[in-house]
Protein backbone atom coordinates (compact mmCIF):
# COMPACT_ATOMS: atom_id res chain seq x y z
CA UNK A 1 0.00 0.00 0.00
CA UNK A 2 1.30 3.42 -0.92
CA UNK A 3 1.87 6.11 1.67
CA UNK A 4 -0.50 9.06 1.10
CA UNK A 5 2.39 11.48 0.57
CA UNK A 6 3.87 9.32 -2.19
CA UNK A 7 1.07 10.54 -4.46
CA UNK A 8 2.32 14.13 -4.30
CA UNK A 9 5.26 13.63 -6.71
CA UNK A 10 2.99 11.70 -9.08
CA UNK A 11 0.40 14.48 -9.02
CA UNK A 12 3.10 17.10 -9.57
CA UNK A 13 4.51 15.15 -12.53
CA UNK A 14 1.02 14.83 -14.03
CA UNK A 15 0.42 18.56 -13.56
CA UNK A 16 3.67 19.39 -15.39
CA UNK A 17 2.91 17.01 -18.27
CA UNK A 18 -0.65 18.33 -18.60
CA UNK A 19 0.58 21.93 -18.52
CA UNK A 20 3.16 21.28 -21.24
CA UNK A 21 0.57 19.57 -23.42
CA UNK A 22 -2.03 22.29 -22.89
CA UNK A 23 0.48 25.02 -23.74
CA UNK A 24 1.37 23.30 -27.01
CA UNK A 25 -2.29 22.89 -27.95
CA UNK A 26 -3.20 26.48 -27.09
CA UNK A 27 -0.16 27.77 -29.00
CA UNK A 28 -1.09 25.69 -32.05
CA UNK A 29 -4.65 27.02 -32.11
CA UNK A 30 -3.71 30.54 -30.94
CA UNK A 31 -5.85 30.33 -27.79
CA UNK A 32 -5.25 32.34 -24.62
CA UNK A 33 -3.67 30.53 -21.65
CA UNK A 34 -3.01 32.00 -18.19
CA UNK A 35 -0.07 29.97 -17.02
CA UNK A 36 -0.71 29.25 -13.33
CA UNK A 37 -4.48 29.59 -13.04
CA UNK A 38 -5.39 27.59 -16.14
CA UNK A 39 -2.92 24.82 -15.28
CA UNK A 40 -4.57 24.33 -11.88
CA UNK A 41 -8.08 24.62 -13.31
CA UNK A 42 -7.31 21.98 -15.93
CA UNK A 43 -5.81 19.68 -13.28
CA UNK A 44 -8.95 20.01 -11.14
CA UNK A 45 -11.49 19.75 -13.96
CA UNK A 46 -10.02 16.74 -15.75
CA UNK A 47 -10.81 14.15 -13.02
CA UNK A 48 -14.33 15.56 -12.72
CA UNK A 49 -14.86 15.12 -16.46
CA UNK A 50 -13.74 11.50 -16.20
CA UNK A 51 -16.15 10.80 -13.34
CA UNK A 52 -19.01 12.48 -15.21
CA UNK A 53 -18.31 10.43 -18.35
CA UNK A 54 -18.18 7.22 -16.31
CA UNK A 55 -21.49 7.99 -14.62
CA UNK A 56 -23.07 8.81 -17.99
CA UNK A 57 -21.90 5.49 -19.46
CA UNK A 58 -23.40 3.55 -16.55
CA UNK A 59 -26.90 4.77 -17.40
CA UNK A 60 -29.12 3.86 -20.32
CA UNK A 61 -27.91 5.33 -23.57
CA UNK A 62 -29.76 5.80 -26.84
CA UNK A 63 -28.72 6.72 -30.34
CA UNK A 64 -31.35 7.67 -32.93
CA UNK A 65 -34.01 6.47 -30.49
CA UNK A 66 -32.36 3.02 -30.22
CA UNK A 67 -30.80 1.65 -27.04
CA UNK A 68 -27.08 1.02 -27.17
Amino acid sequence: LLHPFSAIPLAAAKLLIDAAFARRVTATFHLPWRSGADDLLFAAAYPLLLVAALLKMMGKMTWKDRPI
